[in-house]
């Protein structure tokens, strides 16, 4: 798993070893050497999390292309591979989309997603159902891409690139503890959009959803991993 941060995994640390699996964490901000492309196999999978850079940062942060160019290696020995916001949108770009900051402002709070089409690994699971956005960027698909997800704020929230790579850019990982913590840091940095619930509503607007999320991510992990 790689991630850009100390934590920052949210459920799936406990929702993996639940499910019977290690996590192998690595930080390639922090000099993590990535996996060796010739012992992938040991692996099930890949799961790449989400970041304060933007994918376009890659002009001056030597990790994000160094990140880039391992990826891209380990997606031709076809692990299965999920991307989450950041992760997202590094597969996009991969993949021959573009990324760039969002013409519509800071995402930042639940949405409720729209399935848009019919996936046996994705699922339907969570169509009308709230899931969490924080996010500043956005991505473009290309033909070979398949959109599954979407929401009245972006469109573009979820994509299958190839066979067994996905990416959705909501975060169904946050737990109420991380999303307090992202809501104070964005508070104090004054990054919170123009309109925004106080912490207690926010939270509160996903409640009702949240184990079916919790569901959807096991049964999703599951049918990725087959």
């Amino acid at each position: 798993m790689l991630t850009h941060r100390e934590g920052g995994i949210g459920k799936l640390e406990w929702l993996l070893p639940k499910m019977g699996y290690e996590i192998d964490l690595r930080v390639p901000p922090y000099g993590d050497p990535f996996p060796s492309l010739e012992h992938l196999s040991d692996y099930r999978a890949l799961f790449i999390m989400g970041s304060s850079n933007g994918v376009y940062d890659y002009r001056h942060q030597v990790w994000i292309r160094d990140e880039m160019a391992w990826v891209t290696q380990a997606l031709d020995t076809g692990i299965p591979t999920w991307g989450i916001c950041f992760g997202c949108q590094l597969l996009a770009y991969i993949h021959g989309g573009t990324v760039a900051m969002g013409s519509k402002g800071v995402s930042f709070g639940y949405e409720r997603l729209t399935v848009l089409e019919d996936d046996p690994i994705f699922g339907r699971e969570l169509g009308g159902r709230m899931v969490f956005d924080s996010h500043n960027d956005t991505y473009t698909l290309t033909q070979s891409a398949v959109h599954l997800g979407s929401n009245n704020h972006y469109a573009q929230q979820a994509a299958k690139f190839r066979k067994n790579v996905y990416g959705v850019q909501f975060h169904p990982e946050k737990d109420p503890g991380e999303i307090e913590e992202v809501y104070k840091i964005r508070q104090r940095e004054g990054r919170l959009p123009p309109v925004c619930p106080p912490l207690e509503d926010l939270i509160a607007a996903g409640q009702k959803d949240e184990h079916i999320v919790e569901m959807w991510m096991e049964k999703f992990i599951k049918r990725l991993l087959g």
